[in-house]
């Protein structure tokens, strides 16, 4: 009696994938009425802020920033997204109503813009 062939199989083994790390989701609101702007001071309280609560790496870390202003200096608006990118891997903008000047500068800033059908669109000055 003739012995059966052996099966062979051929099984690609992988080793195990490392979790993926969770992903950190932090809220910056950034809601401005009347005579409110961005400005030096406010980023400088801001990155404070930030320090203290992103506690993180940066590879874990996602900023959703709620942008309601009517602008201010765009110096400081160009510093806060520099200083933000710097903490993150995503950044998103959500614009309920209105970004106007800086604001719209920091919106720019951003991997992706979120707005409502009813948001006032502005322009950068030329100035």
């Amino acid at each position: 009696m003739a012995q059966p062939e052996p099966r062979i199989a051929a099984v690609n083994v992988e080793p195990p994938a490392e979790p993926a790390p969770a992903v950190a989701l932090y809220h910056l609101i950034l809601f401005q009425g009347g005579r409110d702007e961005i400005n030096r001071l406010m980023v400088q309280r801001i990155q404070t802020q930030l320090d203290r609560e992103i506690t993180t790496p940066r590879e874990q870390n996602e900023i959703d920033i709620w942008i309601e202003s009517p602008g201010g200096d765009a110096h400081a608006a160009y510093k806060l997204i520099l200083d933000l990118r710097q903490r993150c891997k995503r950044l998103r903008a959500v614009i309920p109503d209105y970004a106007k000047s800086a604001a719209t500068l920091l919106a720019l800033g951003v991997d992706e813009i979120y707005m409502n059908e009813s948001c006032r669109r502005w322009t950068l000055p030329t100035h």
